[in-house]
């Protein structure tokens, strides 16, 4: 019997995911990863513990911005003799190719360097890509985006030799790369065209607590306005910004943290269905036959009922891509991807901000929530009846990892739900309901 030839598109978490399932069954498979890029995507966390899985969540697509934070430039790469299944006869490993067409009644692909390949399954992992701003100057030295490693580098090598940066987007990735490059020495303001930080992660009470903690750790932040203009000094690096009131804010080095959206341009013109992202089923089965999609580029079920997401989280983009993986196999047990949590941490000096399930749009859900303006602390429970669906905290040390699995595995609290509502911010009390209804 030939063994079963399943190419994968992307080697991100989801697609490293996927291909370590595969290649452990060379007597199944033979398996091929595809990537554009020089070195396999940096996992943050590559542990089986929560409270791991969860530091190792930013930004909340999957892209690892913790070499920003790492002493050693080399730290983060991740070459194909690094990583646990090596190349070989069975199982290959393509850097620095892309995939620019996919042919499903055909089962080919063709890359950009004029080979076709030919597949039994194919798995989509193609990831996501920044969102564009139309502003001036984009291409002046010292402006960088945050979606492959390359810029990684870039952004880090230009950080030794700047004073002054400006950072574009103040969602989790935008204050995870400001908190970094503060640590890294230099001035750095942040553009937010919301009116508030964290839009989306976090409701206005709670980004009125957050916006001075930022502050003082030395965040310059500009809420309601976006940039207009990229200016350049005699050499073609990047001098200044120019905000739309006209002012100007000096800088050597600018990076792009505007958001993303599904990398959907793989399947352009051949017949798999898109929407936000790559829809798929709860097997991750796109509506063409022995493809599949995984990742930040796929929309799949959601944490709540009859709702689809594209879901940009470490622990579930892994998760998608392992299923895809067993799938494609077809082995004897076919899984389901249950739906994934939205959830976003975010620490620095001891600070944790998190935000985890329903906590924004909460019509319909008893919400409750505490502020502690003199203490910088802020906790929002959502319920529906006696069962978590979402929560947030600033500033508190709560067991992050209890009250997500909590939410996830819809626990019905019964009478632990006044238990935890008496002293929601006693870590003590999160621990003793996880004990009682979780074990």
């Amino acid at each position: 019997m030939t063994n079963k030839k399943i190419i994968i598109i992307g080697a991100g978490n989801a697609g490293l995911s996927a291909y370590e399932m595969l290649a452990k069954e060379s007597n199944l498979c033979q398996v091929t990863i595809i990537s554009e890029e020089l070195y396999l995507r940096y996992c943050p966390t590559d542990t089986d513990s929560l409270i791991s899985d969860l530091i190792g969540l930013y930004p909340p697509y999957g892209l690892a911005l913790s070499p920003l934070l790492m002493s050693g430039q080399d730290d983060y790469k991740t070459s194909r003799k690094d990583f646990d299944i090596a190349s070989s006869d069975y199982n290959q490993i393509v850097l620095q190719n892309k995939v620019i067409k996919i042919m499903p009644e055909d089962k080919k692909i063709v890359l950009e360097d004029g080979s076709i390949l030919s597949y039994d399954a194919l798995i989509i992992c193609t990831g996501a890509k920044p969102l564009d701003l139309p502003v001036k100057n984009k291409e002046v030295g010292n402006v960088f985006g945050l979606c492959t490693h390359s810029e990684i580098e870039n952004i880090m090598s230009a950080a030794k030799e700047s004073k002054r940066a400006v950072v574009i987007g103040a969602g989790a990735v935008g204050i995870e790369t400001a908190l970094s490059l503060t640590k890294h020495g230099l001035d750095v303001s942040v553009i937010e065209k919301t009116n508030q930080v964290l839009s989306g992660c976090f409701d206005e009470s709670a980004a009125k607590i957050i916006l001075p903690l930022l502050e003082k750790k030395g965040l310059n932040i500009y809420l309601g306005t976006t940039i207009t203009a990229i200016n350049q000094d005699d050499v073609g690096n990047v001098s200044s910004v120019t905000l739309e009131n006209k002012k100007e804010l000096n800088c050597d080095l600018v990076v792009f943290a505007i958001g993303v959206e599904a990398n959907k341009d793989v399947v352009k013109d051949s017949g798999i269905e898109i929407n936000h992202g790559i829809l798929v089923n709860e097997r991750m089965e796109t509506n063409c036959k022995d493809i599949y999609a995984a990742g930040d580029v796929a929309e799949a079920r959601g944490f709540l009922p009859n709702q689809k997401t594209v879901l940009p989280i470490l622990v579930d983009v892994k998760e998608q891509g392992r299923i895809a993986a067993m799938n494609a196999l077809q082995l004897d047990s076919f899984p389901d991807y249950e739906g994934g949590l939205p959830v976003n941490v975010v620490t620095y000096n001891g600070s944790t901000m998190f935000s985890l399930g329903e906590v924004i749009k909460t019509a319909g859900y008893s919400v409750y929530t505490h502020a502690s303006p003199e203490k910088s602390s802020y906790l929002k429970l959502v319920f529906d009846n006696d069962q978590l669906i979402g929560a947030m905290g600033v500033n508190l040390n709560l067991p992050v990892g209890i009250i997500r699995k909590l939410i996830l595995d819809k626990i019905h609290l019964n009478n632990y739900k006044n238990f935890l509502l008496e002293k929601p911010g006693m870590p003590d009390v999160w621990i003793s309901t996880a004990l009682a209804k979780l074990w």
